[in-house]
């Protein structure tokens, strides 16, 4: 093998800045839960976002305050901290941030009389992935504290929550996938 080094001058930091980011959507994924205190059993949903080209036209603000340049952050994945669809009918009323999700990514729902209430039939988004993949979104970055195994607490950037992007261009299924730079392996 050749000599291979480390050229710490070459070695660049790129920081990720907490914001409302125009984003698509790439992938959405399930798993099943078993709620706390017999609580039943709820899916959630966890969706992942690609930063769009726009992101260059973003400006956000350093850990100093000073305004700084987001290009570098076109293209970069993150996931949402996931949504809860709680299917115990006890549990019904706290799907409401599934409901604004559904809303968010412009899936119609059918309205159901029950006992004198209109209900909401609540779909699996799981149903509606060729229709989600690849729209536009604006997605709202910040760091999500944790602990670790070893009691230290530690930070990852996801995203908080979504909006409508009224001017975002959705893209196809197939831009999706050919939108990603090749992998060399």
């Amino acid at each position: 093998m050749a000599e291979v080094f480390y050229d710490e001058s070459m070695s660049e930091y790129t920081p990720l800045y907490k914001g409302v980011f125009p984003a698509h959507v790439k992938s959405l994924s399930t798993r099943d839960v078993n709620l706390r205190n017999g609580g039943g059993k709820a899916l959630v949903y966890t969706i992942e976002y690609k930063l769009a080209e726009e992101t260059t036209k973003v400006k956000a603000k350093d850990d100093k305050g000073n305004e700084v340049d987001c290009a570098h952050m076109v293209g970069k994945l993150f996931k949402d901290k996931g949504t809860f669809l709680f299917r115990d009918s006890a549990s019904f009323g706290k799907n409401r941030r599934y409901k604004e999700l559904t809303d968010t990514l412009g899936i119609s729902l059918e309205k159901v009389d029950k006992d004198g209430k209109t209900l909401f039939k609540l779909p699996d988004l799981m149903d509606y992935v060729d229709d989600v993949k690849g729209q536009a979104v604006l997605v709202t970055l910040d760091d999500e504290k944790w602990t670790n195994k070893d009691g230290e607490e530690r930070k990852s950037v996801k995203v908080f929550s979504i909006q409508s992007w009224k001017d975002g261009k959705s893209l196809s299924s197939q831009e999706m996938d050919t939108s990603d730079e090749d992998m060399p392996f």
